[in-house]
């Protein structure tokens, strides 16, 4: 499996865990620019969004780790943009990364999803 394939696999594993967690997938890969937000939802209960950053390698641990300031900065301006070009700031907000281990066959091995790490 290209390293292509299993991002997408770990995004789509995302997908289904905040799905059966209650909530709304709204966006998967927002683009802008160069850019990007894996999973953009929407918890109705709360009425906030959910931003979140789905990381993966071969354990959670090591997804953590490539989640860098670099990372986070670059998340930051992704989410004031699509805030900005949906028009949805009377929402608050929250920023969550889901870190999945996954072998090479793209097996799910352990899912972490660690709430407000921004």
């Amino acid at each position: 499996m290209s390293t292509r394939d299993l991002g997408y696999q770990a995004e789509t594993l995302a997908g289904f865990y905040l799905q059966a967690k209650g909530y709304h997938i709204v966006e998967t890969n927002w683009q802008h620019g160069h850019y990007e937000l894996d999973i953009v939802a929407f918890d109705l209960d709360q009425k906030n969004w959910l931003f979140v950053e789905v990381k993966s390698a071969q354990t959670s641990d090591t997804a953590m780790r490539h989640f860098t300031e670099g990372k986070k900065q670059n998340l930051a301006y992704a989410i004031e943009h699509y805030l900005d070009e949906k028009n949805t700031r009377q929402y608050d907000c929250q920023i969550d990364l889901i870190a999945l281990g996954i072998n090479n066959q793209g097996s799910l091995r352990t899912i972490d999803h660690i709430p407000n790490v921004i």
